[in-house]
């Protein structure tokens, strides 16, 4: 019995521990005047906390580092002073999302940020030349 009930809390403290790891890429579309933006945050864990990584790819924007990124109590918060964007949402772990305010210039829109697990990248669209 009691090799039973250790395996149920080892089990339980593990999914536990995994429903707070918010690593890993999130992806959203802002909706601006009717127009659609498709951002991705690419989350990491570091050492003090986390890092972040934002893409847009309709603007052929890759990689831009954002300076802050935390964490605590299932609520998130990402910013880019440089950027003047700022994002704080709280992380619904039972549907593995991330709903909150996107906030830059004088723009405060609503944001739901859904875990990507795919490989695929058809979401990044190139920017188009014209002649």
């Amino acid at each position: 019995m009691k090799y039973l009930l250790t395996i149920i809390l080892l089990s339980y403290t593990l999914l536990e521990i995994k429903a707070q790891d918010i690593s890993g890429k999130w992806r959203g579309t802002l909706t601006i005047q009717g127009a659609e933006l498709p951002l991705v945050f690419k989350i990491s864990k570091a050492n003090n906390g986390y890092t972040t990584l934002m893409d847009s790819p309709a603007q052929g924007a890759h990689n831009i580092p954002i300076e802050e990124t935390s964490f605590a109590d299932n609520r998130l918060s990402i910013s880019s002073p440089k950027l003047g964007i700022k994002f704080a949402g709280t992380f619904v772990p039972d549907s593995d999302k991330i709903e909150g305010i996107f906030n830059q210039a004088k723009f405060s829109l609503p944001l739901k940020l859904v875990r990507s697990t795919e490989k695929d990248e058809s979401m990044f669209i190139k920017p188009q030349t014209r002649f």
